[in-house]
């Protein structure tokens, strides 16, 4: 663990209750199984944008979300307002973080990519400006800036693609805490996903064929076929972008499995 984290209450204003919809529409019907029950769920509310551009704040404390691999920090800012933000690794308690094109190159600053360095690694990166990041937020995230041309900026992200963005773009200078997420296993037994809402399933090859399409066989014999959905729907090796869509910023694609 890199810091102690709070082990009391989180602030109220700060935390949302998600609602369950059981995996049901508007209308009541179901649309995805195996949903349904599990706890009240409260999700603390991040800024990403970090838009106080004229202010500093400084870490009061880490936290951590249920439903957030990375840690999160309470920051105060100067004139008394209280956020959640995303904690950078090697943060500490105490420390002054700022924002905006005036804020000095160190870590946990959001700033915008042009006044980053070539080779710096960054994380909660925007898509558009001052809406807040979507890229690389999870824990241990981070991406890196390859190369300045106009106003754009050359970015390399977790997963190996390669694209570009506004150099209007804020990002946060550092990698995402927790960097032993990926090494631990956040299910150990069957009750924590039946309180995560996740009802259980019965696999495809143990029903009838009238209600999948991998029924028919005697108990866990597979009848040989592709692995598909219940209505039919190959489950595995499918494209999930759009035909003919293609992205204007993007230079290199993700790294092929």
């Amino acid at each position: 663990m890199e810091f102690k984290l709070w082990r009391s209450g989180s602030i109220k204003y700060l935390t949302l209750a998600l609602t369950h919809s059981a995996g049901r529409n508007t209308r009541g019907r179901i649309c995805m199984k195996h949903r349904g029950g599990g706890t009240v769920a409260h999700l603390k509310t991040i800024d990403f944008a970090r838009l106080s551009n004229t202010q500093s704040c400084r870490i009061i404390r880490f936290e951590k979300d249920v439903h957030r691999t990375a840690y999160i920090s309470l920051v105060c800012h100067s004139n008394g307002l209280l956020t959640y933000i995303l904690a950078p690794y090697g943060s500490r308690v105490t420390d002054i973080l700022e924002s905006g094109h005036r804020a000095p190159l160190k870590i946990g600053n959001h700033v915008p990519l042009d006044f980053i360095p070539e080779g710096s690694l960054i994380h909660n990166v925007e898509i558009n400006p001052y809406l807040g990041g979507q890229y690389n937020r999870s824990a241990g995230a981070k991406a890196m800036v390859l190369r300045h041309s106009g106003n754009l900026t050359l970015v390399r992200l977790r997963s190996g693609e390669i694209r570009y963005f506004l150099s209007i773009c804020n990002a946060t200078l550092g990698i995402v805490s927790h960097l032993e997420s990926i090494r631990e296993n956040s299910t150990f037994k069957a009750g924590q996903l039946k309180r995560m809402g996740y009802r259980p399933h019965v696999r495809g090859v143990a029903m009838n064929p009238i209600d999948h399409p991998h029924g028919g066989g005697h108990g866990k014999t597979s009848t040989g076929r592709a692995p598909v959905s219940a209505h039919g729907k190959l489950a595995k090796g499918t494209k999930t972008r759009l035909k003919g869509k293609k992205n204007a910023f993007l230079f290199r694609p993700r790294k092929k499995k």
